[in-house]
């Protein structure tokens, strides 16, 4: 009973995040500065991260990882400055809905945010500061 009540749980939360982050584009444009805003409706690297957490949280649900190729390719283009204020934003409109109540679904997607630019072999390194990615000069 209490694996139904895990799996329920995480489902609820799997579709908690998905629902959120189709309502959360126009949010997106007040926390970019003028510099980055412009990657705001790039949503790569989001889709990438939900299908990584949807993968972790249900490793037997058939699902699979998308998108890494089209998230590495939009990093590569873009402005070194931005790519952790983009990586942070999306973090961060990931974990709306669960913030202070879930901090371990939290530090997961934040993981996984900061591990992008290294995973697409891009010299840019981001770092957490205070459960926000921040740029390594």
């Amino acid at each position: 009973m209490a694996k139904n009540f895990q799996q329920l749980l995480l489902a609820t939360l799997a579709a908690s995040l998905l629902l959120i982050s189709a309502f959360k584009t126009a949010h997106a444009e007040a926390r970019l500065s003028s510099r980055c805003e412009q990657w705001e409706k790039k949503e790569q690297c989001r889709q990438h991260i939900n299908s990584e957490m949807e993968v972790m949280m249900f490793p037997n649900s058939g699902n699979q990882v998308c998108c890494l190729k089209e998230c590495c390719e939009m990093l590569q283009i873009m402005e070194e400055e931005c790519v952790c204020e983009v990586l942070e934003g999306i973090a961060e409109e990931e974990t709306e809905c669960t913030k202070g109540r879930d901090p371990e679904l939290e530090n997961a997607v934040l993981r996984k945010a900061m591990q992008l630019p290294t995973r697409c072999r891009i010299s840019t390194r981001c770092k957490p500061t205070v459960g926000k990615i921040k740029l390594i000069s």
